[in-house]
């Protein structure tokens, strides 16, 4: 049995229908002649983007040092101690598995008693599609992103390769310091006409995916390459005339086991394009009139490669709904930016005097047990010959000094500072005893105990409020990709599910028809569940 479930009309952004093919992997489309202006283009947004946020990237590499125990310079003395009391760490981790113990997800609700049926299924077919891909992790390594660098970014695309070519939507978790917004954008939805999304593919895919182009991908040096010009070195480099002539072989191995020109780097830029273009149409007296139409109703898509200076792709936005395949979570929400603010950003140099604090109470202890030896020259005692050995007997010469100096006493207030810091922690980062599963000290009723716990969840709950934002972003492209996508016929399981006819069934074949350039329906077939005999 067939039956539509749902129409979705063009006034919800579904102006034109895609077929899957018309946006291969394979598509290309050869750049008009103004294609310098337009690379141009973009690497001047590119330029304003990384200018405006330069201060903000800079502390990036900073926070991720600081989560991963890199609290302490490189060039610091020998003698000296370097505790690591990592609390940024312990932060994140306490408040990440609390965000994410209920599995976080998203549905479909119905906003007409007609569409209840399909809401349902699609329901079914989120779930059965977010296990498959594992989408878990992927909500959890978004969230690390968010709390560490300020944002977190998915990416919602159509993967072609997928199910043995059957293709299924996939989401990417972006790196934040390879997305490029506008300065004065508030989310991917709201001031942000363009994203530029940088990163690192293989020559042989590019090469494979672009095949006209294959000759100006083999000239742009390879990633590694990149990075060290990028890098910020200020060590001289010294080069002959005759080491600059000399290139390395395209076989060439570096240390890695990988050759240097292995990735090239890619821009891929989605934006929308005001271009307007005059077509012919004939009304309704069967006239020919002109029309001023824009040409990329839904969007842009440019494809170029940075180091080479060449667009090598410059097409529609595939996708029907015109929306820029990018989703923004954040952990604590900045009125009118971009980023948010993370877990480590605002204990960082609270962190930093805690590690001081306890690095001094380290040093004056370790100087308590093991104090500096006083030897007069004339003394006749090797300096070398002392050791800390229980029971040593020294040696000395009648009317020497040889004695050990006792180290000042450490001052009360130093553990009381560094108390007050751990409290202090405590306050910024919001993650309590209570919050870690441990009882605070003087609490032994258990409705006070609750009370905490309740209270200890505040700020915690606000943070799921701003993930639960994405999610709803996150949900609305990834039903659109399904709607525009699913036409080949798929077939789910369901179970646990009841309604007044009794069980449902335990498989659902379903695929999305469309009817014309406006509207579509879902299209679904039950299968009962198999009965066997004894």
């Amino acid at each position: 049995m067939a039956a539509p479930m749902t129409n979705i009309s063009g006034g919800n952004g579904y102006s034109k229908l895609m077929t899957i093919d018309e946006y291969s992997p394979r598509t290309v489309v050869r750049q008009s002649d103004d294609v310098e202006d337009v690379v141009k283009m973009v690497m001047r947004l590119y330029d304003k983007s990384k200018a405006a946020r330069k201060d903000r990237e800079s502390k990036w590499d900073t926070y991720w040092d600081y989560y991963n125990g890199k609290q302490w310079p490189t060039k610091r003395p020998a003698n000296r101690s370097s505790p690591n009391c990592n609390v940024c760490r312990s932060t994140v981790q306490t408040i990440l598995p609390i965000l994410t113990d209920t599995s976080p997800s998203f549905g479909i609700v119905a906003r007409d008693p007609a569409d209840y049926e399909y809401a349902e299924l699609m329901t079914d077919v989120i779930a059965v599609w977010w296990s498959r891909r594992t989408l878990n992790h992927v909500v959890v390594e978004c969230l690390m992103d968010a709390m560490v660098t300020d944002v977190g970014i998915l990416k919602v695309i159509w993967d072609q390769d997928a199910d043995d070519g059957l293709g299924d939507v996939d989401i990417i978790v972006c790196d934040p310091r390879r997305v490029y917004v506008p300065g004065n954008a508030v989310d991917f939805e709201r001031n942000c006409p363009w994203v530029i999304h940088e990163y690192y593919k293989s020559r042989g895919s590019m090469t494979l995916k672009f095949p006209k182009y294959a000759d100006d991908i083999k000239k742009v040096r390879g990633a590694e390459s990149v990075d060290r010009d990028n890098a910020s070195d200020i060590r001289v480099r010294v080069m002959s005339p005759v080491d600059r002539d000399i290139t390395a072989p395209d076989n060439w191995q570096s240390g890695s086991g990988r050759s240097d020109n292995d990735d090239v780097r890619v821009w891929e830029v989605w934006m929308d394009d005001d271009t307007v273009i005059e077509e012919e149409e004939v009304n309704q007296d069967g006239d020919k009139v002109k029309v001023k139409k824009k040409k990329y109703p839904h969007g842009r898509l440019l494809t170029i490669l940075p180091d080479a200076k060449v667009c090598i792709q410059d097409v529609a936005n595939p996708y029907r709904d015109g929306c820029k395949p990018f989703v923004r979570i954040v952990d604590t929400l900045i009125p009118r930016s971009f980023y948010g603010e993370g877990e480590v950003a605002p204990i960082v140099e609270t962190q930093r005097m805690v590690n001081r604090t306890f690095a001094t109470i380290m040093d004056w202890s370790i100087m308590m047990s093991n104090p500096c030896w006083i030897v007069d020259a004339n003394s006749g005692v090797d300096a070398d010959m002392i050791t800390n050995m229980v029971g040593q007997i020294i040696v000395k010469q009648p009317n020497s000094v040889v004695q050990r100096q006792d180290a000042p006493p450490i001052p009360p207030q130093m553990f009381e500072l560094y108390h007050t810091l751990t409290r202090l922690l405590e306050t910024q980062s919001g993650a309590m005893e209570v919050s870690q599963g441990r009882k605070p000290t003087g609490v032994t009723a258990a409705q006070a105990m609750e009370t905490l716990q309740e209270a200890a969840q505040t700020r915690v709950r606000l943070k799921e409020r701003n993930l639960y934002v994405g999610l709803v972003q996150l949900g609305r492209l990834v039903v659109s990709r399904m709607l525009q996508y699913y036409t080949e016929v798929r077939v789910i399981e369901l179970t646990g599910r009841d309604d007044r006819q009794g069980v449902w069934p335990s498989y659902v074949k379903f695929f999305v028809e469309h009817l014309t350039e406006d509207n579509m329906r879902f299209m679904t077939h039950f299968q009962p569940p198999r009965m066997w005999g004894v």
